[in-house]
């Protein structure tokens, strides 16, 4: 017996109701909500899986609704106004490099170099 094992030892012994069920409820909350039949609030799971293959995508527990889609603009990517509609421009000036006079005065943290654009 280590030296972990003997102190979680005298820790059972010395603890007392008071300190279980405080250490303990969200388990002993999830007994009781599983006790009450409502963790199937949701309804029944029907869920038909392959054993083989535990990992392989789901169909969907209900239709899509989503009639819009929101990207959020990061560090390096195009913003969400740039990939609906069409810019013939854009491929016009695809691949090229960035003019000088874009980037005169501008301290970029991640541009090296004289970039390309998209």
């Amino acid at each position: 017996m280590n030296l972990f094992e003997k102190l979680q030892a005298e820790k059972l012994q010395h603890s007392t109701r008071r300190e279980f069920l405080r250490d303990c409820t969200t388990g002993l909350g999830g007994m009781w909500l599983a006790s009450q039949g409502l963790s199937n609030a949701a309804g029944p799971l029907n869920i038909s899986r392959d054993p083989s293959s535990p990992l392989a995508p789901l169909s969907p527990s209900f239709a899509p609704t989503a009639k819009r889609v929101i990207y959020l603009h990061m560090v390096g990517a195009p913003s969400q106004l740039e990939l609906f509609d069409y810019k013939p421009t854009l491929e016009k000036y695809d691949g090229k490099e960035c003019p000088k006079e874009y980037l005169e005065g501008q301290r970029f943290a991640f541009i090296q170099g004289v970039p390309k654009m998209l």
